[in-house]
């Protein structure tokens, strides 16, 4: 991914209780942090994220999201992953509303939408990816917008024009034969889009 050109890597950690998988956790955000010069951005999927949150940035993450629906405080944990040095993310499950989170995004550096059909042109997720580029735009605020799920070479267009910045883009580059060459297809499907909304658009 490095040699491809993408400009970070995007690590989902779950616990299994907030997310139904147990993913990787600190040990493999440690060793990567040693085998890559690329910025880690982190996607904290877990109960309770305060107890962990410092720690994940201490072992080496530069960019750190946590869950609206899993924080008990969002405002303050949000502020306590910027004093520990790292950008400061909030995600959003697909049912969940942008309503509650804006309140909290004073804190924070980016959103993660996490999306589905994205393809379809009235699909809610495109509809939140708006909602979320009309709130930034009305506040003069530089939230960067990220989009996890649904992302193809038939969806990259469409989010790109509803204003994400950022793409998360996994099963379509990790199942494909050719990772590196199926980044690179990404990138140039959202060139246009991000051409003609005068948003960056970014693949990793």
């Amino acid at each position: 991914m490095e040699a491809a050109g993408a400009p970070m890597l995007h690590l989902d950690v779950g616990d299994g209780h907030f997310s139904p998988e147990v993913r990787f956790g600190q040990p493999m955000v440690e060793s990567l942090s040693k085998a890559t010069a690329l910025p880690l951005d982190v996607h904290l999927q877990i109960e309770r994220p305060e107890r962990y949150a410092e720690e994940f940035v201490h072992l080496g993450a530069r960019r750190l999201a946590v869950h609206v629906e899993a924080a008990k405080d969002l405002f303050r944990l949000l502020s306590s992953i910027r004093r520990a040095g790292a950008k400061a993310g909030v995600a959003l499950r697909p049912e969940t509303p942008w309503c509650a989170v804006s309140e909290a995004l004073h804190a924070a550096d980016y959103v993660i939408l996490l999306a589905t059909r994205c393809e379809e042109d009235a699909s809610p997720a495109l509809a939140k990816i708006r909602e979320a580029d009309l709130w930034r735009r009305e506040e003069r605020r530089q939230l960067e917008i990220c989009v996890e799920g649904g992302i193809g070479k038939a969806s990259a267009r469409q989010i790109g024009r509803a204003g994400a910045d950022i793409l998360i883009a996994g099963n379509a580059i990790f199942q494909s034969s050719d990772p590196a060459g199926q980044l690179k297809e990404l990138a140039k499907q959202v060139a246009p889009a991000s051409k003609s909304s005068g948003s960056k658009q970014r693949n990793r």
